[in-house]
């Protein structure tokens, strides 16, 4: 099947199902600490674009944000609308650009 192919992605059930429960099975706030340590790491700054591949409930979409500055910006892209709808209403800001 071609990349334009119309059929129907196994995944996206998969991970529309988990979407309501992923944040459940972690600890939230030591995810962040991580996640900041990492983009600290990686020297992200404040006026960077960054896409966030596979965002799922927006945890690191978050953390980008917060190391962003007005002219940062975040692409946050997933394949499951269940994943992007929870990443939607944890980060609302203008600075985020959605993508299925």
């Amino acid at each position: 099947m071609d990349a334009c192919a119309t059929e129907a992605d196994p995944r996206v059930p998969f991970f529309d199902a988990l979407a309501g429960l992923w944040d459940g099975w972690h600890d939230l706030a030591e995810l962040r600490r991580r996640l900041d340590g990492a983009l600290e790491a990686f020297g992200v700054g404040p006026s960077e674009t960054v896409a966030d591949v596979g965002c799922g409930t927006g945890n690191l979409t978050l953390a980008l944000l917060g190391r962003l500055g007005a002219v940062g910006r975040v692409v946050a892209v997933d394949i499951s609308p269940a994943m992007l709808a929870c990443a939607r209403q944890k980060a609302d800001d203008p600075r985020v650009t959605w993508a299925l």
